[in-house]
């Protein structure tokens, strides 16, 4: 990386929660234009950066190209090991940091900000204002995400995935009701269904054995809980991709959130549903069916503000 006088704004923002110890954190990196500074921003060097923060994800935020006029923002989101081509809980944090005006010469905030992702994927998220429904006062922010429809995996698959996620829970008679494989983008995702008496929040789990489930590498592991405000509850271990686990995982609810609301009969409603992870979070989904859409609702919280010296 080249050593200047350059100095880019960054913020650390808890998504999915408005506590400041709760929430999945990400950073978000304002960058400029790559026209206007001599600033390495090559992705080995957005990669150092993610490693040296050593966060869940670093988002990096560019203006629109100069030779684009329809305003969408570039995106890239970065784990401390890797680039991933999207991040829920990282582009529902940027856009709270660009809504409070972090984000240097975005000066007119739209209900609606397009991101492009590094695959030119066009990605929607926004704030509501009092808009998430009368018991969701407050300031809260939706994302748009495309839905996935899992595909249940074999019976001798089921039984060795059953046994892993056993392995993983400290528990040889653990019940597993239903195991599904993600498919296109999201097809190393694998959503596994506990019984609703089997414990998920606070339960200690040993990532390392998650690790046996490849080559599948994000581990979603939910149950339903019928007597709560919540209509399930899931908690996120990807190891083999340097997370052990995430605190609140935006993307694993385009599994989710189709798979329960089919199973509850609430397709085109509100779930309220949680991450039971250390940190937690809290989450208003919804499937809509026919745009192939999930939308993500949650609040957020500036924790940290700063610039980076490059």
């Amino acid at each position: 990386m080249s050593v200047n006088n350059c100095r880019t704004p960054f913020v650390i923002v808890n998504a999915f929660s408005d506590d400041s110890f709760g929430g999945n954190p990400a950073v978000i990196v304002f960058l400029p234009q790559s026209s206007q500074t001599s600033i390495d921003i090559s992705s080995s060097a957005l990669q150092k950066i993610a490693h040296s923060f050593n966060q869940p994800i670093v988002v990096f935020v560019a203006p629109p190209s100069p030779d684009a006029d329809d305003g969408i923002l570039n995106v890239r989101f970065f784990t401390p090991e890797l680039e991933a081509p999207l991040c829920g809980h990282g582009l529902l944090a940027a856009t709270k940091a660009i809504c409070d005006g972090y984000m240097p010469g975005q000066k007119h905030i739209k209900d609606i900000l397009k991101f492009r992702n590094m695959n030119g994927t066009v990605l929607s998220a926004g704030i509501l204002l009092n808009g998430a429904g009368a018991a969701t006062q407050g300031e809260w922010f939706e994302l748009e995400l495309q839905d996935n429809v899992v595909e249940e995996v074999s019976p001798d698959e089921k039984q060795r995935l059953t046994q892993i996620v056993g392995k993983a829970l400290g528990k040889s008679d653990v019940v597993v009701k239903f195991i599904g494989q993600g498919v296109g983008a999201l097809d190393r995702y694998v959503l596994i269904v506990l019984d609703e008496k089997e414990t998920l929040d606070g339960a200690k789990v040993d990532t390392e054995a998650l690790k046996g489930t490849f080559p599948r590498v994000v581990n979603i592991l939910t149950r339903a809980t019928p007597n709560s405000d919540t209509v399930f509850v899931s908690r996120m271990f990807a190891p083999l991709a340097g997370l052990p686990e995430d605190p609140v995982c935006g993307t694993a609810h385009c599994l989710l959130t189709p798979y329960w609301s089919t199973k509850t009969h609430q397709e085109g409603q509100d779930l309220r549903v949680k991450q039971v992870s250390p940190r937690g979070g809290d989450l208003l989904v919804r499937w809509e069916k026919e745009r192939g859409i999930v939308k993500l609702r949650g609040k957020a919280i500036v924790t940290t503000s700063g610039n980076l010296h490059l």
